[in-house]
């Protein structure tokens, strides 16, 4: 029986299954070839935090929303969102190290006067259906 059909025609059978493969990604240092490792901001209500009013109504919230902006035109902000208890916010953000992302966290308006606390976890992606 002749088998040098049988690796192209098992990843034929799980493609139509809707099976997707995670691709590694290349450090945009060097060539190598390193984990999907993010990182996620957890933001929660901070000490000037106003009390039963929603994320978006928060004095200088937009202050964040910009200051976000950017690492969103540049694609290092992937995803963001608030929660929908009004406890706070996650984003995924993708950074060299610890050390960025915790600058990019710190440095947040909003974070600086109080309003939001951050919290920043290295996070890598185990599996990944690659809905969109």
């Amino acid at each position: 029986m002749k088998t040098k059909w049988l690796l192209p025609a098992m990843l034929f059978t799980l493609l139509l299954l809707g099976v997707k493969f995670s691709k590694p990604v290349k450090s945009k240092s060097e060539d190598s070839v390193t984990p999907e490792v993010y990182y996620v901001l957890h933001h929660s209500p901070g000490k000037n935090w106003v009390k039963d009013r929603p994320f978006f109504k928060q004095p200088e919230i937009s202050r964040h929303a910009e200051y976000m902006e950017d690492f969103l035109e540049s694609d290092q902000l992937l995803k963001t969102s608030t929660f929908t208890d009004n406890t706070g916010a996650l984003m995924i953000l993708a950074a060299t190290n610890q050390q960025e992302a915790e600058s990019i966290a710190f440095n947040d308006p909003c974070v600086k006067s109080g309003l939001l606390k951050v919290s920043v976890k290295p996070w890598k992606i185990a599996l990944n259906s690659d809905r969109k």
